[in-house]
């Protein structure tokens, strides 16, 4: 999916940067960015108890783009504030 919006990126960029400014500004995430597939992942033992699975969700590439978005606009936030430290991993952390 990345290949694809790289692909066909210039007439997506208005759109997807209204659509996550306006998410930031508001704190509302739109509906259409939380749909997600969820899948069973066997962790260990037995297979048959389904509290040996954790639930993996794929989410679209749109959500992902927006959630790095908002973490490095978070992360700019916090770091004119002076609220993160050296020794937070966030600060480490490279978008």
């Amino acid at each position: 999916m990345y290949y694809l919006i790289k692909k066909i990126g210039k007439p997506l960029v208005e759109p997807l940067a209204l659509a996550i400014n306006k998410s930031i500004a508001t704190g509302v995430i739109p509906d259409c960015m939380k749909i997600a597939k969820f899948f069973p992942d066997f962790r260990h033992r037995d297979s048959s108890s389904f509290t040996n699975y954790r639930p993996i969700a794929i989410l679209s590439a749109f959500s992902k783009i927006l959630e790095k978005v908002k973490r490095l606009h978070y992360r700019l936030h916090l770091l004119s504030q002076n609220l993160l430290y050296r020794s937070h991993v966030f600060y480490t952390y490279q978008t």
